[in-house]
């Protein structure tokens, strides 16, 4: 079957979630091809002398640069579309996304997404390749060599973490912090239950961080006097999520974080059947109903570690710039917990 005839069939019927994104894809990767547009990853620094097409460059002063460094500075640099970059002449130009470029160079991002076209096919390859083809280019293909083998999105201690693989050594996380409105003597489900600012809060795991983010959770949870608990954590392959923006993590909360995070490419070694189930509304592991209509927090606790461990993990761990700069950590058992005095 012709891909015009897959592409007919698939607009002439009703679309689930699935079959949209299949849609999108053969819609965006022929129309690419017809324009002669090739999609890839550079290095960031590769844009700094790069202009938009009027001759501008972004920086601080601008107002829109200024408002999306602030919202990157909370909550990170997400990579979700390509930026817009044409060769004219031998030059590139930004046609779309130079503020986005320009905060992603900022504020340290190491790789963003590009589309590059032009009417040279030589000069489009020499400039996602990093060859210096062009005038004003600096990139060598040993420094675009240096770049591709840079950890992409993770800090250093949790580069060589591969999705659903265990290290040969356990990570020890040592000194993180958690707080309560009371002594802890023995981690629990029922003792961590205890931390509660309101009748709808739910948590899921063992959560510890920075000393500062602690004190910070605790303000927010309304504990007015908390106790801090310092601890070690024995945590092999965490699940690395971003920012958790929700101000809550309650096991439905974590499962939308992964799930959201997946389909935007932002969190690895998730199953596109997964993720495809859970938009549907069909996610279901080791349980007689979907996730989301299960009534017991328990059983949601236990479905969620129960699939994670599935695929190989035994903790999660995000950035967690609103409560304090640093990661922080979710612990599955409190086994993996050791106190320190």
């Amino acid at each position: 079957m012709s891909i015009a005839k897959a592409l007919a069939l698939l607009l002439s019927r009703p679309a689930t979630r699935a079959a949209k994104k299949v849609q999108q894809n053969l819609l965006t990767k022929e129309a690419d091809k017809i324009l002669g547009v090739s999609e890839t990853k550079i290095p960031t620094e590769r844009l700094k002398d790069v202009k938009g097409r009027m001759g501008e460059q972004r920086g601080p002063g601008d107002s829109q640069y200024d408002e999306l460094r602030s919202n990157v500075e909370r909550r990170g640099y997400t990579d979700e579309e390509a930026l817009d970059i044409r060769i004219e002449e031998g030059e590139p130009v930004i046609y779309d996304g130079n503020t986005r470029a320009a905060v992603a160079r900022d504020t340290g991002v190491e790789e963003v997404s590009v589309k590059v076209s032009g009417d040279n096919p030589d000069e489009v390859e020499a400039f996602m390749s990093g060859r210096p083809a062009m005038e004003g280019l600096e990139a060598t293909d040993e420094v675009a060599m240096q770049a591709s083998q840079r950890p992409r999105g993770l800090d250093e201690e949790m580069a060589s973490l591969k999705a659903g693989q265990t290290p040969k050594e356990p990570i020890k996380v040592s000194e993180v912090y958690h707080a309560s409105p009371s002594k802890i003597d023995e981690f629990s489900e029922t003792t961590a239950d205890v931390v509660s600012a309101s009748p709808d809060y739910t948590r899921f795991g063992f959560h510890f961080g920075t000393k500062d983010q602690a004190l910070k959770r605790s303000e927010t949870l309304g504990i007015e006097a908390p106790v801090l608990t310092k601890a070690t954590l024995d945590i092999q392959n965490p699940l690395r999520l971003p920012e958790n923006r929700l101000g809550r993590s309650g096991p439905d909360d974590i499962l939308k974080e992964i799930m959201e995070g997946a389909d935007k490419g932002l969190v690895k070694g998730i199953p596109e059947k997964d993720v495809d189930a859970f938009f549907e509304d069909e996610f279901i592991y080791k349980t007689d109903e979907p996730f989301r209509d299960i009534d017991s927090v328990q059983e949601q606790r236990d479905s969620l570690r129960a699939y994670l461990e599935s695929l190989g993990f035994d903790g999660i761990v995000y950035s967690n710039k609103f409560e304090g700069a640093g990661d922080s950590f979710i612990a599955f058992s409190n086994k993996q917990i050791k106190k320190k005095n």
